[in-house]
């Protein structure tokens, strides 16, 4: 600008002196020479990079959380319709005031957090440390300046939600729902039952019942099998706190699934008659198969792994020890040797009997076990020990692995899971393994297995080189509230080494119980006359309930299999039949699930305030009642650290990036060139 301005006083100083038609021409041209030399300065400067410092500042408003919980509990209580109506309007009425000076997050919590949802107060579980989990995630760094938890204070799935407010570090507002008011009620609290039963047995049913307010009452108990009356007896009430376990026994008559129907008698001015019916199914089956968990010492993985093991029906697991075991191995499918052969323990006569008898055998290394006999007791793994020496190890999955499936989320959660106790040393393992897991130290990948397969004619054997499956199932259920991940690890494990080698070319897996808010799934495989799996052929599923009607589903095919979600399904027994055809063969499978119903929410109907108002005290907040909730907006603008905040923001940028400079260059280029088309230089 300097050199235009410069070129622009000379030039207009030679046309004083020069004046006339060719002062001016000379004029011109002496500006459109200062033009072309400002262009040229201009970009030659650009070619040096220079940079542009912008500072830009960003207020943001402190955010508000408003959770409300919409479980079921919360109007089962006298004041259902003003929680329905009146009580919903002043919550928006709240949430319009706060809008005005602060930013509104409106969020429902029940069995799972939702963002900005409608509320009906329909859900069938409170999860309230799982919506504090996700406010962690979601506004760590965000201007967070308080959350309003309305609630009864009644949770039923998930961690205590007393200590998990520290982590956001803000005030908690709670809104104290429900009633705390003590109501003539009948109670089952708790049914307790096998989910199978074996044919021909007979089978007990725990009911525990609670009574409030009921003194001298006596209601009836009644027990139905399907539609076939097995227990009715009086319950005589003895006092106004009032709690009694009843066992029932029922007959395991005929194969297949049964249901079970609780009813206690409602009596008159009953707070709730929800809570009063319990529906459970029981599955009749003909036999199960055994599993023989055999340890050097007690341990906590051995409890971890029966309990994982019985979640399926199809399997019964017993625990032992090799110095007291007297059994005979015959009896079972499959024996779980865990860290054995030890250090005190060689198994010398058990080794024998183990290559004699017909059963799959499955050895858990850990701390105890002796490595050198273990080499010699099998051949499908080698460990050059380092005399009892452990390494902490991961569980890093084996993408090759073909024995069975496993989804990519429940492989890549197992990675993450708290590492296993490994002994110490060399691994060789015989070609012919499958490994389905290998061992990770730390970040570090390595070759040597943890957990592998073998098959030599019929004698199947695995070998999971680590302890601690206990910490897997506990890491688990902290952070999901279930277990199904580590038990669908064990289960598919023992499925196999059960199975006996007879492939068949027709599998469908299912679970024989779902719960009303669970989603039905389904996978099934296809094998083709070499054995080996394909998804080719489509397969077609018809499910049919108790009222004979018909539901047509397509599997979706995956990328060796075939897995299908049906949706949730009402409470009721339901059966279905499978459809592929492999090449001219029609395959066909059939089977059957229930649908049983989630009455956690009925169970307690006494609302919890002193733990809402723990939670309000150990934020820094304060608990109101529904009433109140108008108030709440002038207890928050009275924290004057609610405040927004103001974030300064430094930039760097190429001054030739700029657009403005881009245009700035056109115009004086297509000045000069209008110039000397004026003055006819070209």
């Amino acid at each position: 600008m300097f050199c235009l301005l410069a070129g622009f006083v000379y030039a207009f100083a030679l046309y004083r002196n020069d004046k006339g038609i060719e002062g001016l021409s000379i004029w011109l041209v002496r500006l459109l020479a200062s033009l072309r030399f400002l262009v040229v300065s201009v970009l030659c400067f650009l070619l040096l990079s220079p940079l542009i410092k912008t500072i830009t500042n960003q207020v943001e408003k402190p955010l508000i959380v408003i959770a409300q919980d919409n479980s079921s509990s919360v109007v089962m209580g006298k004041d259902s319709s003003f929680y329905k109506n009146e009580y919903k309007q002043k919550l928006k009425n709240l949430s319009d005031a706060l809008s005005k000076d602060y930013e509104v997050r409106y969020y429902s919590f029940g069995e799972n957090p939702k963002d900005n949802p409608e509320i009906d107060f329909s859900e069938k579980q409170t999860n309230i440390s799982q919506l504090f989990d996700n406010l962690d995630v979601q506004y760590n760094y965000r201007n967070l300046g308080a959350v309003i938890l309305a609630s009864d204070g009644l949770y039923n799935a998930g961690r205590t939600p007393l200590y998990a407010p520290e982590v956001l570090n803000v005030p908690f507002y709670t809104i104290a729902m429900g009633d705390t008011t003590v109501f003539k009620d009948l109670i089952i609290t708790q049914v307790i039952n096998n989910k199978t039963a074996v044919l021909g047995n007979s089978f007990p049913i725990e009911i525990s019942i609670e009574a409030r307010q009921c003194a001298g009452q006596r209601p009836m108990l009644s027990v139905k099998q399907d539609s076939s009356l097995i227990y009715n007896k009086e319950l005589p009430i003895a006092g106004n706190k009032f709690r009694t376990t009843i066992t029932v026994y029922a007959d395991a008559k005929s194969k297949g699934v049964h249901q079970f129907e609780i009813q206690l008698q409602t009596l008159s001015g009953e707070v709730s008659d929800a809570n009063n019916k319990r529906i459970v199914f029981i599955d009749i089956i003909e036999a199960k198969e055994k599993v023989l968990i055999l340890a050097d010492s007690p341990h906590p993985d051995l409890g971890a792994m029966k309990n994982a093991i019985e979640v399926s029906r199809n399997y019964d697991a017993k625990i032992d020890y090799a110095n007291s075991f007297t059994g005979n191995l015959a009896d079972y499918e499959l024996v779980i040797l865990h860290q054995l052969p030890s250090f005190d323990n060689k198994m010398e006569a058990l080794s024998e009997k183990l290559k004699t008898a017909d059963v799959s055998v499955m050895y858990v290394l850990g701390a105890q076990t002796d490595a050198n006999t273990f080499n010699k007791m099998q051949g499908v793994l080698n460990i050059g020990s380092a005399n009892g020496k452990t390494n902490a190890t991961q569980a890093n999955f084996n993408n090759s692995f073909s024995l069975f499936t496993v989804s990519d989320n429940d492989w890549k959660y197992i990675q993450n899971l708290p590492p296993l106790t490994s002994p110490f040393g060399v691994y060789k393992s015989t070609a012919n393994n499958y490994v389905m897991y290998r061992q990770g130290l730390g970040n570090i990948s390595t070759d040597q297995p943890l957990f592998l397969f073998n098959q030599t004619g019929e004698k199947k054997i695995a070998v999971l080189a680590g302890e601690g499956i206990w910490r897997w199932r506990i890491k688990e259920f902290e952070e999901r509230s279930t277990q199904l991940i580590t038990d669908d690890f064990l289960q598919k494990a023992v499925q196999y080494l059960c199975v006996k080698d007879k492939r068949e070319p027709f599998k469908v897996k299912w679970k024989n119980n779902y719960y009303e808010n669970e989603p039905i799934k389904m996978e099934a495989e296809l094998y083709n006359k070499s054995g080996e799996l394909i998804n080719a052929p489509d397969i077609k599923l018809s499910v049919f309930n108790s009222d004979g009607k018909t539901f047509d589903y397509n599997f979706s095919k995956t990328e060796k299999a075939y897995s299908i979600s049906l949706g949730n399904y009402p409470v009721g027994k339901y059966s279905f039949k499978a459809l592929a055809k492999n090449g001219e063969e029609q395959l066909s499978k059939t089977g059957s699930f229930t649908v049983s119903p989630l009455q956690v929410e009925a169970i307690e109907t006494i609302a919890d305030h002193q733990l809402m108002n723990l939670i309000a005290e150990k934020s820094g907040g304060k608990m109101i009642y529904p009433q109140q909730v108008e108030t709440l907006k002038d207890i928050i603008k009275a924290r004057k650290e609610i405040t927004s905040v103001s974030y300064e923001q430094k930039q760097l940028k190429d001054l030739i990036n700029l657009k403005w400079v881009f245009f700035l260059l056109f115009l004086f280029l297509a000045i000069e060139w209008f110039l000397r088309k004026r003055v006819g230089t070209y």
